[in-house]
């Protein structure tokens, strides 16, 4: 193996691991993105159990 090809292989395999790392970095990054949806999903659903309280204490 000459030392050109060598140099191209170290190249090609640390664009490789670069790539995996950003693959690594989005993943989390939408997990991050879940969780923020699935806690505002928690917020909506108590902000109407708040507001149901608050209606049904005007009914009585």
């Amino acid at each position: 193996m000459t030392d050109t090809m060598r140099k191209v292989l170290k190249a090609r395999n640390n664009a490789l691991k670069a790539h995996n790392e950003a693959l690594i970095a989005r993943d989390d990054a939408l997990d991050a993105l879940n969780d923020a949806y699935a806690n505002l999903d928690d917020a909506e659903k108590a902000l109407c159990d708040v507001r149901r309280s608050e209606q049904e204490e005007k009914r009585t």
